[in-house]
């Protein structure tokens, strides 16, 4: 058994299922999608089904969701994060949303000739999940933190840990319809914005800590139009993502003030 202490006492359980009552392991079974069995084991765990609840799921080794949940209607899935097929694409992409990111483009390749030549050297594996771990390494590979895919999301992550600040650079965290409540992540607006730190001097570390802050402000933000849109009176957290201690306590001091939080009692954090 692993857990992680968060400053506020929350002890999140990382991985091991001692704890777990055998009618919670059970009804994990029913679900084909990770997301959907952790969201229902909190719903379960907290006694939320008869509440409005909304779910963060970021995980490491599954795909993504920001889902929704009320008597009426039951699980809803709302967010979804999809990932590039390859970094040629993802740059042609970014050089179609406008004739700023073209120039941005451009700008990066005769700047970092090396970092952008290696990048579009560098294979996206295909079975990769579509989540923010992946897209953290694939904008390491971008911002030329990492030489190889496989260990860029991890590199990312040391040098966020590494930096001594208070804040990072705001990076765009939005979906593709920004004043929606259901639509897929804008992943090139998330990438192109740290093209543009990149290219205005801003160094590795801050650079890397500015893509976990903002998504702990992505977290609070959406959770804020939940709880006005849906009247989410909880905000339930699971995913492997969560067993970063720094990310946690950004988002649960962002949340704490509006939302009930809710993590897995007895299961880990992932399933």
């Amino acid at each position: 058994m692993r857990v992680s202490v968060l400053e506020n006492g929350t002890i999140l359980l990382l991985n091991g299922t001692h704890y777990a009552s055998k009618e919670l392991k059970e009804s994990l079974k029913k679900f084909d999608e990770s997301s959907h069995a952790s969201f229902a084991s909190l719903l379960q765990e907290h006694q939320l089904f008869d509440a409005e609840s909304s779910c963060f799921y970021l995980s490491k080794m599954h795909d993504d969701r920001i889902m929704h949940y009320s008597k009426e209607h039951g699980m809803l899935n709302l967010v979804s994060f999809s990932v590039p097929v390859s970094f040629v694409e993802l740059f042609a992409q970014i050089e179609r949303s406008g004739e700023s990111a073209r120039r941005l483009v451009q700008n990066y390749k005769e700047q970092f000739a090396h970092i952008y030549t290696r990048a579009i050297n560098t294979s996206i594996p295909q079975d990769a999940p579509q989540n923010i771990y992946t897209l953290w390494g694939i904008v390491s590979v971008v911002l030329g933190l990492s030489e190889t895919f496989e260990n860029a999301t991890e590199q990312l992550i040391e040098n966020a840990e590494d930096y001594g600040g208070e804040k990072g650079p705001r990076i765009d965290y939005y979906l593709e319809k920004e004043d929606a409540l259901s639509a897929d992540f804008d992943y090139v607006r998330f990438v192109r914005s740290g093209m543009s730190y990149k290219l205005a001097g801003t160094d590795d570390n801050t650079l890397s800590f500015g893509y976990i802050e903002s998504l702990a402000y992505f977290i609070t933000d959406t959770a804020d139009a939940h709880r006005e849109n849906l009247s989410a009176k909880n905000i339930a957290l699971g995913g492997a993502l969560f067993g970063y201690r720094r990310l946690s306590e950004m988002v649960c001091k962002n949340l704490k003030p509006n939302h009930t939080i809710c993590f897995n009692r007895e299961l880990p954090i992932d399933q």
